[in-house]
């Protein structure tokens, strides 16, 4: 007497678990998460099973809540990274530093010409005005700017 069923005919999740000796919502959990190829036989499910049984063993497949939430987020984490790279090869992406680098002489050009602007008004306001300017206020209004600039966000100027 054979008590093996033909492996080749279609699975069924009961036929799976009575063949494992295992409850059958063991079976069908494992189906719901995509252990098992929807249509296939019986023999495959098996070959199925026993490979994330091996994966398990290694170490390769983690069985708790944890574990999944854990290996979705590293499997996120190489796409977005990967997407990064490609992002990068094609030149749609532009490194910080890069930026950075490119734009610091136009940054210490306006930096130098505001540092100069105080004086220049001052000298020019009281050439035009009999008046001696003292070239501090000025300086004090500009470093508000400036600071006002360098703190600058994108949601600064949504909460104005």
């Amino acid at each position: 007497m054979n008590d093996w069923p033909d492996l080749s005919e279609p699975a069924t999740q009961a036929d799976l678990a009575r063949l494992l000796n295992v409850n059958r919502s063991t079976v069908h959990s494992h189906h719901e998460s995509g252990v098992f190829t929807k249509g296939a036989s019986l023999g495959v499910w098996l070959q199925e099973y026993f490979q994330k049984l091996q994966a398990a063993a290694a170490g390769r497949v983690e069985s708790t809540e944890d574990g999944k939430a854990i290996t979705n987020r590293m499997n996120l984490a190489k796409a977005i990274k990967t997407e990064l790279e490609i992002a990068k090869e094609e030149e749609v992406l532009v490194l910080q530093a890069d930026v950075r680098e490119e734009m610091k002489p136009a940054f210490l050009h306006i930096k130098t010409t505001l540092d100069a602007l105080p004086s220049r008004v001052a000298a020019a306001l009281s050439a035009q005005y009999g008046h001696t300017i003292d070239k501090r206020l000025i300086e004090n209004e500009c470093r508000t700017a400036l600071s006002a600039i360098a703190d600058y966000t994108p949601e600064c100027e949504a909460t104005n």
